[in-house]
């Protein structure tokens, strides 16, 4: 499922959510965007590979999936 989003986003955007960890391991961290909520109720978007120590957690061979399950990632409050 994951390669048709990346063969349909070569000439459209594609929005996909899921609460599924196991997802991230096939999608490039480039792409991966975490919303949460911020301490006024807002809406808050960013770039995983933006976030402080993701690539470090990255080299040492943890997956996305890895650091979703460990909570590393945000989004979830």
């Amino acid at each position: 499922i994951c390669e048709m989003f990346g063969e349909a986003s070569a000439d459209r955007q594609v929005m996909v959510t899921t609460h599924n960890p196991e997802t991230l391991r096939y999608v490039p961290i480039e792409s991966v965007l975490v919303v949460s909520r911020d301490a006024d109720g807002f809406s808050r978007v960013e770039r995983v590979c933006d976030r402080p120590g993701v690539a470090e957690f990255l080299e040492q061979e943890l997956g996305m999936s890895d650091l979703q399950l460990m909570g590393l990632l945000g989004g979830a409050r």
